[in-house]
């Protein structure tokens, strides 16, 4: 039995806002395709023919595999994937096991991560298998798929009662113009439901950028279906007109789109922006962001030149959907393959081999092309072949004879045998060798892939032969023995330059004096970090751009830096009594403060990089650093050698101290507690944004203690960022962001809040002495004690001094309005921060959990901005439900919550009255309201 809620549908008579950007509409066929698109669209289609050619499975699943739906836009691009064939099956056989799998089996169930039995083949899954059952012409199995997604459809509209299925499910039913076999009334309902009416978007529990296209599309093709009235047409339409509005404040400059988390692919997006403005009739090309349309993005970035693809299988099916709808097509008679038959023979030297080549067409035809294919051997030494195919044995070894029709190539193995049985055989020594190069800017020269190489080759089986088979440009520095200066027109600069590896093996001589063997791996990377051993291939697999390493410095260059800023580092000390004002700040070239554009770059720099620095100091002067952290050290500072650490820490080990804002990371310098004879100096690079108050900003250390960050005299750059200081320890150091204001706080103390739990004892004094949280008894506070929902609702109306409403009986049935809460819970839940439970009760007396606490104050503050970029850590984040997983991720950013020691988060553990105390201090703090 599926796990369902039983929700009451009810009609949507309230009009959302309608948002003031302006949308333009027009007629169809306004837009014309651009010169390159069935170019590009040809492209994709023939990346979709050597994917499978090349073995990708076909299993419905994920964006690196074949699915129904793949199959389903390459045959409304003209493919006959039945011809698309591999190890003797097509593509749309595969397809069909898959869609059979899925009518022998239609209720099969499995547990979600959330406990939850579901659809083991959900109803977008099964939607997709529909829509490509009925272009491919399998009209049973299409009519079957209809039956069980129309038998699945519940009486609150949904399928799965999941919108990332449902609302995808319900918009592949009008693309198959086929929403009304479905009860249009209850699926209206169901998506106008899961609307987030605060941004527009699609669903309530995430703005997923995909779910809102596929919204407002299944939304256009149900609003003129047959008794659809007049006001529910004109609410569909103003959500529609909401959606796409959310849609366009997403525009990248390069005219493209992406989901503000960034989990989305740039071109999938993008794809999903066209089909629904070309739906809509309104035109692609008025939507411009930096002088760039989502046409310019598909036209000039989409395309990735350094490996000529468009990502995965499932972005390559997203860049021929879009194509398709600018008006791109591909020719019939375009080669998507040509095969060289026999695809190997074995002959004797002056013995023949008659090849015949085929070339395989896009209409799915099979052409004789082997007196029009252009025809050569790898070897000529090994065989020759003539213009028509025909091979000829020259001496005894392994070659290819090669085929290339319309710029498309096909090869078969040829070996030649001596005539003399006596005779030696010169075996050539072939080998597939996989490599990928990879650019100064992280960028993929070339793709991971396979080469060929032979013992014959200039440079035998080595990796400089597997390099040269790349077909990239290199060059060697001149006066060397093979010292590689230069790929692909980067060059060698300084101490920056070419390095490589085999395997996971970095190798510093010559790539021409480096062995190779069959299946071997070669990675070449542009370096620029001596302490960097290289990219893993894996990662590389992706296709995605590389984050090198931010590169470390030489220590002439940090003692240059560093000491550039001595003589206004001495006057600030001279000038400042640590007793009184050691938070005081020197402010330089203020009038070269960095430009925004700038500060948001070199925070992403700042983020693709970890610091992790070592170096063996002793009493010599020494300096070590990247481009993020240095530390320089005079001579004599150290009596004795010591292993010098620099580690930034991860989010979850920054050290915590209410008011205190982290303008940085937190580097953590060690050995810990190592103390020095004279001042050593320490720079930390910050980004200057406009979420930093840069007034209130200083450089400080960490007191273990006292759990304290303790402010130093430093210098702030804002050309730079660079932040300066001195410091005779070593602990943890970051850039703090210091209160405005400092305020005199009545404290009220507790005799069971101590020094056993300092982490809270702030903020429950603070709170008590300003009548926000009271104790339990004299003196008593309970802080280990869980909260109960009654109570944390009181405390929540108190700290934000909301005024209380009359509570009236009814509201929830157990809760009394002469109950000591009730007013609370009124305002609370008339405020929309809290709400009962189904059965119509609150169950105050129930502890609060992690995951309330958390959904409440994103309810209160949150914004799609405010839980941008949550980088989320939690070992357990599978495990937080849909409903509180913004709530999880604002709280997270905004430092109000944080997890545990092992990594997780608990959601649902309850909270304890001490944490409840901590987070409404810090969130307090953050709106300035203590």
């Amino acid at each position: 039995m599926i796990n369902r809620k039983n929700k009451a549908i009810s009609r949507v008579l309230l009009i959302l806002l309608l948002l003031t950007t302006l949308i333009t509409y027009w007629a169809p066929g306004f837009v014309q395709a651009e010169t390159n698109i069935n170019d590009l669209a040809l492209h994709a289609v023939m990346n979709q023919y050597n994917s499978y050619q090349n073995g990708a499975a076909v299993n419905g699943g994920g964006y690196t595999d074949f699915s129904s739906y793949d199959a389903y836009i390459l045959d409304l691009a003209g493919a006959d994937v039945d011809t698309w064939v591999y190890n003797n099956k097509s593509l749309k056989e595969r397809v069909l096991i898959l869609i059979d799998a899925t009518i022998a089996n239609p209720n099969e169930t499995t547990t979600d991560w959330s406990g939850n039995q579901v659809y083991a083949k959900s109803t977008k899954r099964v939607s997709q298998d529909y829509l490509a059952a009925k272009t491919l012409g399998e009209t049973e199995k299409a009519g079957q798929l209809l039956t069980i997604i129309k038998d699945r459809q519940t009486e609150s509209g949904y399928f799965d009662n999941n919108a990332f299925s449902d609302i995808p499910a319900f918009e592949l039913l009008g693309r198959a113009g086929d929403i009304a076999e479905i009860n249009t009334t209850n699926a209206i309902n169901y998506i106008l439901d899961n609307c987030d009416n605060t941004t527009g978007a699609w669903t309530t529990s995430w703005n997923d950028f995909q779910t809102t296209a596929q919204a407002v599309r299944a939304l256009y093709y149900l609003k003129n279906q047959p008794g659809v009235e007049e006001e529910v047409q004109i609410t569909i339409q103003t959500a529609i007109d909401n959606g796409v509005n959310w849609m366009k404040g997403l525009q990248k400059n390069d005219g493209s789109f992406q989901d503000t988390a960034g989990f989305d692919y740039k071109i999938t997006d993008t794809a999903e922006v066209i089909y629904t403005l070309m739906l809509l009739e309104i035109d692609p090309s008025t939507w411009v962001n930096s002088d760039k349309s989502p046409l310019d993005y598909m036209n000039d970035d989409a395309l990735v030149l350094v490996n000529g693809t468009f990502g995965n299988i499932g972005c390559t099916t997203s860049a021929i959907d879009a194509y398709l709808k600018l008006g791109g097509c591909v020719a019939a008679n375009t080669v998507l393959g040509v095969a060289a038959i026999p695809n190997s023979s074995v002959i004797q030297v002056n013995g023949t081999q008659q090849f015949t080549a085929n070339a395989y067409i896009f209409n799915g035809t099979t052409e004789d092309v082997s007196n029009s294919a252009t025809w050569s051997t790898a070897n000529t030494g090994i065989a020759t072949v003539n213009s028509s195919g025909l091979v000829t044995g020259v001496a005894a070894g392994n070659t290819y004879a090669i085929a290339v029709y319309e710029g498309v190539n096909g090869s078969a193995s040829v070996t030649v045998s001596c005539t003399d049985n006596d005779a030696p055989v010169v075996q050539v020594n072939n080998k597939t060798v996989s490599i990928a190069v990879v650019g100064k800017a992280g960028n993929l020269l070339y793709s991971p892939g396979s080469v060929q190489i032979t013992e014959n080759d200039e440079f035998g089986l080595t990796a400089m032969s597997v390099l040269k088979a790349t077909g990239l440009s290199w060059r060697f520095k001149t006066g060397t023995d093979g010292f590689i200066e230069d790929i692909a027109g980067e060059t060698n600069e300084g101490m920056n330059g070419w390095c490589g590896k085999k395997n996971s093996t970095p190798f510093w001589d010559v790539p021409k004096e480096i062995s190779v063997s069959e299946g071997d791996k070669i990675i070449f990377w542009y370096s620029m970090n001596a302490n960097f051993n290289g990219p893993n291939w894996d990662d590389l697999l992706s296709g995605n751009i590389i984050q090198l390493p931010i590169p470390t410095i030489a220590e002439e260059k940090i003692k240059e830096t560093l000491n550039s800023y001595k003589d206004e580092l001495d006057r600030l000390i001279k000038d400042t009594n640590p007793k009184k004002n050691s938070n005081i700040s020197k402010v330089l070239n203020v009038d070269k403060k960095m430009t925004l554009e700038a500060a948001k770059a070199l925070k992403e720099e700042l983020h693709g990089n970890k610091v992790n620095l070592t170096k063996e100091v002793g009493k010599t002067d020494a300096a070590l650093g990247d481009e993020e952290v240095s530390l320089l050290i005079p001579e004599n500072a150290l009596s004795q050698t010591k292993s010098i650490t620099v580690k930034e820490l991860p989010d979850n080990e920054e050290p915590e101290q209410f008011g205190m804002k982290l303008g940085s990371s937190t580097y953590e310098f060690g050995p810990s507690g190592t103390t020095f004879d004279d001042s050593i100096t320490i720079s930390i690079k910050i980004a200057l944004t406009e979420d930093l108050d840069i007034e209130n900003l200083s450089p400080a250390w960490y007191d273990e203690q006292s759990k304290q960050w303790i402010t130093i005299p430093g210098v702030i750059d804002y050309s730079t960022g660079l932040v300066v200081f001195r410091i005779d320890h070593f602990t943890k150091f970051a850039i703090i962001e210091l209160p405005k204001a400092t305020k005199v706080l009545t404290r009220i103390s507790f005799q069971d809040v101590d020094d056993n739990i300092a982490w809270a004892k702030d903020a429950i004094e603070i709170l008590a002495g300003k009548g926000i949280i009271k104790g339990t008894s004299e003196g008593i506070f309970e802080p280990q004690r869980s909260i109960s929902r009654a109570e944390f609702v009181k405390l929540l109306i108190t700290a934000l001094q909301l005024e209380k409403d009359e509570y009236k009986n009814g509201l929830f049935s157990d809760v009394d309005s002469s109950n000591w809460f009730a007013a609370s819970v009124a305002s609370a839940y008339s405020n929309k921060y809290v709400s009962g439970y189904s059965d119509g009760t609150f169950k105050p007396e129930n502890n609060i959990s992690r995951n309330e606490v958390a959904s409440i104050f994103h309810q209160i503050e949150g914004t799609a901005n405010s839980i941008n970029d949550a980088n989320m850590v939690f070992h357990d984040w599978d495990s937080i439900p849909a409903w509180a997983s913004n709530g999880v991720k604002y709280v997270y950013k905004q430092g109000l919550m944080k997890g545990y020691e092992d990594g997780t988060f608990k959601g649902i553990n309850p909270l304890s009255r001490a944490e409840a105390a901590v987070v409404v201090y810090k969130y307090l703090n953050t709106v300035s309201k203590i």
